[in-house]
């Protein structure tokens, strides 16, 4: 009971952190720096689950690594040193809503030893409800207009779909070949806006990828492949 709480509270943590990020920084700023928990799951599934890598996978994870430090903070070193800077801020709760997601994906991985991943995510739901409800304004809905709702829908129904299958994974994967993959986020989060900007021409989307990143980006692809799939590729190498 103990671990469905702490995972609970550390969703609760992740959702709260990670949207009041949002006064702070755009969409592109955000969904790069929060791919700061991949690597910390990584680093969790190796030093607390013991999980191994061999040699392949650990080249492809380093090559993950190199993509978030060129995404997160290749443009971005000279606002650590303004603390004054609202982006830096943001950044810094971004760090925070990093840690507790790692938290709650860490602890939902020990529950899947006893639960099934639908067991935990309704409790966790049911829970992180329970919690959040007294800080909330449900009547506030109503004040929303069509565009809005709709978007309220897409965002609950893309949180089922996608901790569901986030939580079905770790029950097949070792968590830290599940982080690599999920370090593929941001590509389809920025070329979804790149996309919107075509339809949507005075939608405020700052693109702040480099060269540098452009390359981090590549090597990010390489670098998932390697380590989700290296021990497949081994096999098959050899039995070829």
């Amino acid at each position: 009971m103990i671990f469905l709480l702490i995972a609970t509270i550390g969703l609760c943590f992740n959702y709260f952190f990670f949207t009041y990020s949002l006064y702070f920084v755009n969409g592109e700023t955000s969904e790069a720096v929060i791919q700061l928990s991949t690597l910390f799951l990584i680093l969790g599934g190796v030093l607390i689950y013991k999980e191994t890598f061999i040699p392949l996978q650990k080249v492809g994870a380093c090559l993950c690594w190199c993509w978030v430090c060129s995404c997160s903070f290749n443009e971005r070193l000279k606002e650590f040193i303004y603390f004054s800077n609202r982006e830096t801020i943001g950044v810094l709760v971004l760090v925070i809503a990093a840690i507790t997601w790692t938290v709650y994906a860490l602890f939902q991985k020990q529950l899947l030893v006893k639960f099934s991943s639908v067991q935990i995510l309704f409790l966790i739901y049911l829970l992180s409800a329970l919690i959040l409800l007294p800080f909330a304004s449900p009547l506030s809905i109503f004040q929303l207009s069509q565009m809005e709702i709709f978007l309220l829908l897409f965002c609950c129904l893309n949180t089922l779909i996608a901790y569901g299958c986030f939580a079905e994974a770790l029950n097949c994967w070792d968590a830290s070949k599940v982080s690599a993959v999920l370090t593929l986020a941001p590509l389809f989060t920025i070329a979804s806006l790149k996309i919107l900007v075509i339809f949507y021409p005075s939608y405020q989307f700052t693109d702040r990828l480099g060269l540098l990143s452009i390359i981090g980006a590549l090597l990010l692809v390489i670098g998932s492949i390697l380590t989700a799939l290296a021990p497949a590729i081994k096999n098959a190498w050899k039995n070829s």
